[in-house]
């Protein structure tokens, strides 16, 4: 809640991967004596519930590890069901172990650099 990015001209955006360019992402303005208003509609969205307030991630023994949903990911959803939120939730990346994970980075990368 108390994150923001602010860009050079002045809009304010809650999420860094976000297209900066187009305005429709920002979540309010930086006004020129230094306050940032908020687009309340936005802001109501990310803020009125716990990320993990909703029935996928209250019955889910990760919640310690991942903390719910990205807020920015659950405004942009069409909808709140399974699999809607299947495309947001972080589960399967914690069932991947490290050393897994690593041999997948490894292979991207060569690959990437074999292709270039």
């Amino acid at each position: 809640m108390y994150q923001s990015v602010i860009n050079y001209n002045g809009d304010v955006f809650k999420c860094t991967a976000r297209d900066f360019a187009d305005r429709i992402n920002r979540v309010g303005y930086l006004s020129n004596d230094g306050i940032i208003y908020w687009d309340s509609n936005l802001h109501k969205l990310r803020f009125h519930k716990s990320s993990i307030e909703n029935e996928f991630c209250s019955e889910c023994k990760f919640v310690p590890l991942c903390f719910g949903s990205c807020s920015q990911k659950r405004i942009e959803l069409d909808s709140m069901d399974k699999q809607s939120f299947d495309r947001i939730c972080y589960k399967d990346g914690l069932l991947i172990s490290v050393e897994r994970e690593m041999i997948d980075f490894y292979e991207r990368t060569f690959r990437k650099q074999k292709n270039l």
